[in-house]
């Protein structure tokens, strides 16, 4: 509803580097229709793995969908915000995240 301001600003507090992808505005996903159309979330994400920052070692989402296909189209890691911050919590390094 803010359009995703809070979870880029959260992002930005818990990680080193935080990039957001251009161009990308919906996964594709739509619920589960990634799981049966897949070829809706390839081509909303055809352009996503060549501006995944080769330091990024984390994708954030705050949509449990939109992490499922995020993930395949990238091959690393997306998951909501808050395993982020839960992760973020313990007192070590911060780690470089993709925000979409």
């Amino acid at each position: 509803m803010d359009g995703g301001q809070y979870l880029r600003t959260l992002a930005r507090i818990l990680c080193t580097q935080v990039s957001e992808p251009a161009n990308i505005s919906c996964c594709g996903f739509a619920g589960d229709k990634g799981l049966t159309c897949p070829e809706l979330t390839d081509s909303a994400l055809a352009s996503l793995p060549v501006q995944i920052p080769a330091t990024a070692t984390f994708g954030v989402s705050n949509n449990r969908s939109c992490e499922l296909g995020l993930s395949k189209a990238a091959g690393m890691t997306y998951s909501h915000i808050m395993y982020l911050l839960d992760q973020q919590s313990d007192p070590k390094p911060r780690i470089s995240a993709t925000v979409l």
